[in-house]
């Protein structure tokens, strides 16, 4: 909410064309990790009345956004290379999307016994094994996924077609000409 507050520009009435001073976010943000860590540790001691207690933790989070967006902004910026490789991924997603679930479930069934087998020999020091396992086997599935999508792009795009429904670039016919283009009478006639 905070940041669609300031995106649209909606400025208070203290802050008249300016941006919000640095020192108010820096008295904001402060008091709304602070607000958050109290919840976190007493909210649950409030009862009935832990609605009303998160209440100033949100408006204050709201705040802290919003008088904070310009700073954020600029902080949150994403490389060129990075929003390229998104651009690139971005007509598979749908593909990605059908297709990751079976593989990350495949992968979780190839690792799960000898996880297990190495959790029973190792006395509990395989914390650190099964963290890099659970990060691993996504990252393998959509790189997987993104591979084979492009492959299938590549070598029989009407089967790839066919699988994601249409969805993805669409190909432009060399061939045949823009509409309109066919046979334009000529001025004076002939």
């Amino acid at each position: 909410m905070g940041s669609t507050i300031a995106i649209l520009g909606w400025r208070a009435p203290w802050a008249a064309r300016k941006a919000a001073p640095a020192s108010l976010t820096a008295v904001v943000a402060p008091a709304w990790l602070g607000t958050a860590a109290l919840f976190a540790v007493y909210g649950h001691e409030l009862g009935r009345w832990a609605r009303a207690g998160l209440l100033p933790v949100v408006v204050l989070g709201i705040l802290t956004v919003w008088l904070g967006f310009d700073a954020l902004k600029g902080l949150l910026r994403p490389p060129a290379w990075l929003v390229a490789a998104g651009l690139f991924v971005a007509p598979l997603s749908f593909f990605v999307y059908v297709t990751q679930e079976p593989t990350l479930s495949v992968l979780k069934a190839f690792t799960k016994t000898p996880l297990q087998t190495y959790v029973q020999r190792s006395d509990g020091g395989s914390q650190a094994l099964a963290i890099v396992l659970y990060l691993l086997a996504p990252t393998i599935a959509i790189a997987g996924s993104i591979g084979a999508a492009l492959l299938l792009r590549r070598l029989v795009p009407r089967v790839y077609a066919v699988m994601t429904g249409g969805r993805g670039p669409k190909r432009r016919a060399a061939e045949s000409p823009p509409v309109g283009d066919e046979a334009a009478p000529t001025p004076g006639g002939s």
